[in-house]
This record gives structure tokens, sequence and C-alpha cells, in this order.
């Protein structure tokens, strides 16, 4: 603007102040002479709006819709499978957003295919609740259930082979039983018992005394439970050294009372046959012991935070030390039983020549030699010697190392 132009304009805005009128501008920058400043009207441009890409926009709200539906079901559904589901209806209104633009289909054909990824992902959703309330909630298979336990417990292979069909073995590793663990069998008994049981609920300090009483109102649970427990027992049970089956055997009684057990003694021994043809007759004669069954048990408690943290491992250690414990307690019995009957007692004896004392007696090369030969002289009642072959040596463990 010329120096003419500009003293022009300073004129006008001079007598425009004292007019009072006001004076329009483009720019807010200006400089008043004047005392009383004119109102003024500032125009500023507005930004262009951008575009919306109607198909886009379509597209990113259906994907929200299913979001939304998806976070209806947290706690409710796998989260694994919620997220597949979620996965899936993107990817499908990603591919129709692309063949629409590509084909350049109408608004109606892509509405309605979206309306129908909105639709199968809400059944989807509706389907894995009700799949995951069926295994959150109720038993399965009880044999199944077994096995899934006896396998998380480490029950030896071959006795889950022996108990288990390979079926039944193969199922125990899937996905619904491979983690079932202890609160879900007691949620699902006590659900089937009538217990107002609500998706993804757990047993806590609240509701474990209700959860309780309705699972083990029916005997199903307890079957389960004691089913997998014998197992378990089972498994500590076999993994103590029993050696006195190599020299015992094991009979069964009908009661508590004394039972007197019978062994036949007999002279057979074929005699030649005379010229007269006379077959001599044999005889035959028994031996006698008296046998008593007795009870035995411990109790351990699977204590309420063993259930609250689902803890089936504390199940296993509980019946895998009873276990143990029974064991021990019959091999005490035996070989408490085997020491006593030599020590006073009646069946070890030098006059039945199957009990050495002495220095000869002592383990060791003469020692063995000694009753290697007790052995061989050992008859039976009709004079004959036995005629077996010695075949293991039993020791205490401080001798162990020597044997």
């Amino acid at each position: 603007m010329g120096k003419r132009n500009k003293q022009k304009r300073a004129r006008a805005i001079q007598a425009a102040c004292r007019s009072g009128r006001p004076i329009h501008f483009e720019a807010a920058a200006v400089q008043w002479d004047c005392a009383i400043p004119p109102t003024v009207s500032v125009i500023k441009a507005t930004p262009t709006p951008t575009p919306v890409d109607p198909i886009a926009q379509a597209c990113e709200e259906t994907i929200t819709v299913v979001q939304l539906n998806a976070a209806k079901y947290i706690g409710k559904v796998n989260p694994v499978v919620l997220v597949e589901i979620q996965g899936r209806a993107k990817i499908k209104a990603v591919e129709f957003k692309a063949q629409a633009i590509a084909e350049a289909q109408p608004a109606a054909w892509l509405d309605g295919r979206l309306k129908k990824i909105q639709t199968s992902a809400r059944d989807e959703l509706s389907q894995a609740a009700n799949s995951f309330r069926s295994t959150s909630m109720k038993i399965l298979d009880p044999r199944i259930i077994q096995a899934s336990f006896a396998t998380q417990l480490q029950v030896p292979r071959k006795q889950l082979e022996k108990s288990f069909s390979q079926q039944e073995l193969d199922s125990a590793t899937s996905p619904d039983y491979r983690n079932y663990g202890l609160q879900q069998s007691l949620l699902a008994a006590a659900g089937e018992n009538g217990y107002d049981l609500q998706p993804a609920e757990r047993v806590h300090g609240a509701n474990i005394r209700s959860v309780l009483k309705a699972a083990f109102s029916t005997h199903s649970l307890s079957t389960l439970l004691s089913s997998t427990a014998n197992k378990v027992l089972l498994s500590g049970f076999d993994s103590i050294p029993q050696t006195w089956r190599d020299i015992a055997e094991v009979v069964s009684v009908r009661d508590f009372k004394i039972t007197t057990a019978f062994r036949l003694t007999a002279d057979l021994e074929y005699e030649e046959i005379g010229p007269a043809g006379e077959v001599k007759h044999g005889t035959v004669d028994q031996e006698s012991y008296d046998l008593q069954a007795k009870t035995y048990a411990k109790m351990l408690t699977l204590t309420r935070t063993d259930i609250v943290n689902d803890d089936l491992g504390a199940f296993s250690t509980i019946k895998k030390r009873l276990g143990f414990g029974a064991a021990v307690a019959l091999n005490n019995a035996i070989w408490s039983t085997w020491l006593a009957a030599a020590d006073g007692g009646a069946f070890w004896t030098g006059a039945r020549g199957n009990y050495l004392t002495g220095g000869g007696s002592a383990f060791g090369e003469a020692g063995l030699n000694a009753s290697l030969k007790a052995f061989r002289a050992q008859t039976l009642p009709d004079g004959n010697h036995l005629g077996m072959d010695p075949d293991r040596v039993l020791v205490p463990p401080d001798l162990e190392a020597s044997a």
C-alpha cells in the first residue's frame, strides 16, 4: 500500500472514531489514535470439513458393536474364545469393506452383510457362554474326571492303564478335562444338587459352607473323590519297599474273630509194593496257626485354604502321604511279628533247625556257610529233607551293603 493510501485510510479511521461508527476489518491488529475504540468484528477462516467415508464408517461401527457385545461376556466365556470371535468378525468386516469398494457395491449391499456379521458374532458369544457354563458348572463324565485327576496327580502310567481305557485317558487330556480342578468338581456337584450356581463362580470364604453342604448331599462327588484318592493312595503305598511279600502270603478272612489257618503235613513217600500187591496208607497231619484281622487308620484334613486355592496338589500330597503311612504300618506289623517269633517265640528255634545263635551265626562268610548247612539239614515231618534251594538273604539296613 502506498504512502498516500495509508494516510487516506488513517483519516477515515479517525473520522469514524469521532462519529462512533463501527468499522469492519479482516485483520484484528489495529492501532487506534482516538480515545474511544470502535466496535470491531473479526472474520476468521473456517476449516473445510473432511468428507466422511460411509463404507469405512459402517465397517468401524460393526467392529465396535461386536466389541461391546463381547465385553458383556467377560468372565462368562473362555478368554481365548472371546478374542477369536472378535477377530473373526473384524476380518470379515474388512473383507466386505474391500469387496464393496472394489465392486462399487451399493450401501444396502454392505449394510446387510455387516448386520449378518453382528448377528453371527452374537450367536457365537451365546453358544460359547453356554459351553463355558456347561464345562464349569456340571460334572461331565465322572470316569474321565477321575482319569484327569489321576493324570494331574502323576499316578504311574501303568496304574492308569489298568484303571482306565485308552479313550478315557485321551479324553482326560482334552481341553474340557485337562485342567479340571477341585473347585470345578465341588461347584458342579453343588449345582446339580440345587445350589444356585453363577457363571464363573469360585469357592471362597463366603460361600464355602453352602457349596460343600450341597456338593456332598449325594454320593456322586464322594465317589469321584474316593476313587481318585484310592489311586493316589495306591501310588503312595506302592512307592514303599515291601520285601515281606517275598517271604509271606496274604490270605483273606471273613471277620475280625480269631481264625485258625492250617498247613498240611504228610508222610506220602512212595513205598515198594510187596508180592501180595498191598499198598500202604499214607498219613496226613496238619500244623495250625492263629490269625486275626485288625483295623489300622489315620486321618488328615483337606483344609478350607486348600479348597479356596483350588489346590489339587494338596489333595495329592495328603493322599500320597496316607498311602506311605499304610505301607509303613504294614511293614512294621509284619516284621515285628517275624522278630517276635524268634525272640522267645515258638517258630524260630534251634529245635526246628531254623535258628542259629553264637559267634558262628554272625553275618559273614562263616555265618552264611553255617546258615546254608542248617537250611539244607531241615526236614519235613516225615523225616525227608525239604528239597528246596535258598534264593535270598534277608538283612537289616545296616548289613545291606555287605549283603
